[in-house]
């Protein structure tokens, strides 16, 4: 049997929504293990493994990239590091997810995926979408989701990820103007260049505000529905608990209406969780910050 793993990227202020993220995959799914690494050196305590992300790169690499990079960049460009940790700990097959992302049914698809390919990555959309001017806004962030990544133990997964790593590390900035959406549209050119690359089209993988109009969920049944594939995972990408009307902060889209109890319980879910929005953004700088300069004096010493 293959010896999976699946990790996340998060600040300590971020820990709940990623424990309530691996909660909801480890629900449906077994035989998983799971990582949670941290961007800034908060103490926290988690019921699940706690990995420190500037563990895989020197003190000063880390130092330059925090300096170089906004909080978000920084997570952004740690992401093919992450899965090379996991490859180089025995894993056979290793998973990234967003925090951000609720996992409502079993993994088996994917991973019968994975068996077959070395890399998988997801698109925004598997239909067109009728809308140039929508397009174009994708074609801006780039034609894969980075929210979502599995690669498999081969030599071409990790030429990729070293591939990748360069890249990001380099150009990793979120200046779309500038052809750049952090570690995103590094993403588009894999299937070309590392032809065992999977397109995972699963209608109900990677269900966000950028595909909700090719998605109509069914969830009156137990288990909720994208026409007649199980939805696997949703993609809650810039939504807000306090505009819970509002499908994320990234549009001015409503949540439909067949959508509505799906968001409403995860906003419960959040909620449960102890996730405080409303607090994370400056504590977490401020802990990073922190921890650059703990590290420099170190350095200078």
């Amino acid at each position: 049997m293959a010896k999976k793993g699946l990790s996340c990227i998060a600040t300590s202020d971020y820990v709940p929504l990623a424990e309530l993220m691996l909660d909801s995959h480890a629900e449906h799914n077994s035989g998983y293990e799971y990582f949670i690494f941290l961007a800034d050196d908060g103490l926290v305590e988690s019921r699940y493994a706690i990995r420190a992300l500037f563990s895989l790169v020197s003190d000063e690499e880390f130092r330059n990239l925090s300096r170089k990079y906004t909080l978000a960049e920084l997570c952004y460009c740690f992401k093919p590091y992450v899965l090379s940790y996991m490859l180089d700990q025995g894993f056979d097959q290793a998973f990234y997810l967003d925090t951000d992302i609720y996992v409502y049914s079993r993994f088996e698809p994917i991973e019968r995926m994975l068996a077959e390919h070395d890399i998988l990555l997801t698109p925004h959309r598997a239909k067109p979408s009728g809308d140039p001017s929508a397009d174009l806004v994708l074609h801006r962030a780039g034609t894969f989701n980075a929210g979502f990544l599995a690669v498999r133990k081969t030599e071409q997964a990790e030429l990729f990820l070293q591939w990748w790593a360069q890249r990001t590390t380099q150009f990793g900035y979120n200046k779309t103007w500038e052809g750049m959406c952090g570690d995103q549209r590094w993403l588009d050119t894999v299937p070309i260049i590392f032809p065992t690359t999977g397109v995972l089209r699963h209608l109900g993988c990677n269900v966000g505000h950028w595909n909700l109009d090719e998605r109509d969920l069914n969830d009156s049944a137990e288990n909720p529905m994208i026409g007649a594939d199980a939805l696997i995972f949703f993609h809650f990408s810039g939504f807000q608990v306090s505009e819970p009307e509002h499908v994320s902060v990234h549009n001015e889209i409503l949540v439909p209406e067949n959508y509505r109890s799906l968001f409403r319980k995860y906003a419960e879910r959040i909620a449960d969780s102890g996730f405080n929005p409303e607090q994370k953004r400056l504590s977490a700088l401020q802990r990073i910050l922190a921890s650059i300069r703990r590290r420099t004096r170190r350095l200078n010493r």
